[in-house]
């Protein structure tokens, strides 16, 4: 399926913010985009944002892509054909097992996938042979969860605090983003090995190593926490609530005035930038940008804008 087929797929038959996300990290080019949609709770500005770069991407004119949002979603018909599984050959029902309701097999049939299973059962009954496969289908559920839930499974083991109603929330946030930098350092690794082009190299190789060093940032916060239940407080998430709740104390006439602030800083600060990428303050003034797109995102959310 061609990038824009799948993206006019999504606006026809899902829409989902998380779903989209990934579609614009599998084909969207700005990586500032990719870090926003990323690391930012969704909003309705983030949502119709993303919405409107798929839209490019896919080449919908805007008239075209919002038609299709205020459009029902099309139902994705999958027909459910009932097989008799005794008509089966048993290396044919033990290799669809994860399809299979093993209730509906005959005793033969249970015993040929039991033997097949290489598992030994705790007796001879049929209860045994049943329970042989229960364990098995049990372990193949096990091993096709996504990898993304594995990494949750062993973080939450390393630190069972994470398990805990009473566990701060900025903690849970943290692992979010731990998980989400892991996901982009692994596809940024697999890209940067096949890359040629000098400037998306570069480009790359930046992302890894931020994607890589955040990550070993916030597993240290995790790790101090664990020992001392205290925050070590270094990440910048931890900066960024703090500027969140003073943005969220301001009054709205206070808060349309750092809207216009942002919106004229914003430009001024990519203007910077692209006139001299190769300035020593180019990181600064990139952080600066992302800075400002943050707050601009919270500020026009709180404005109902």
């Amino acid at each position: 399926m061609s990038k824009q087929s799948e993206i006019i797929q999504w606006f026809e038959t899902d829409r989902d913010y998380e779903s989209g996300k990934q579609l614009y990290t599998k084909y969207g080019v700005n990586l500032s985009f990719k870090t926003t949609f990323n690391r930012s709770v969704k909003t309705d500005y983030l949502y119709k944002t993303l919405c409107y770069e798929l839209s490019k991407i896919a080449g919908l004119s805007e008239a075209g892509y919002k038609q299709k949002l205020q459009k029902p979603l099309m139902a994705v018909i999958r027909e459910k054909i009932k097989v008799d599984v005794n008509t089966m050959m048993p290396e044919d029902i033990f290799n669809k097992l994860l399809e299979v309701d093993i209730n509906d097999l005959s005793l033969a049939n249970i015993q040929a996938v039991a033997k097949l299973t290489g598992i030994k059962p705790a007796g001879k009954k049929k209860s045994d042979l049943f329970d042989v496969i229960v364990q098995f289908k049990k372990n193949l559920v096990i091993n096709s969860v996504p990898e993304k839930i594995k990494r949750v499974i062993r973080l939450r083991e390393d630190f069972p605090f994470l398990k805990s109603k009473e566990c701060p929330s900025i903690l849970k946030e943290l692992v979010n983003d731990m998980i989400t930098d892991y996901e982009n350092y692994v596809e940024g690794h697999e890209k940067l090995k096949e890359e040629t082009d000098p400037d998306l190299i570069a480009a790359l190789s930046k992302s890894v190593v931020e994607d890589y060093l955040e990550n070993r940032q916030i597993w240290a916060e995790l790790a101090h926490y664990k020992q001392t239940g205290e925050f070590k407080a270094e990440h910048p998430l931890f900066a960024w609530i703090e500027r969140k709740n003073k943005i969220q104390a301001l009054s709205t006439s206070e808060l349309v005035k750092l809207k216009d602030q942002l919106e004229n800083n914003i430009p001024r600060n990519k203007k910077k930038i692209a006139d001299d990428p190769e300035h020593k303050e180019t990181n600064k003034r990139q952080a600066r940008v992302d800075q400002f797109e943050k707050e601009l995102t919270l500020v026009k959310q709180l404005l109902n804008l």
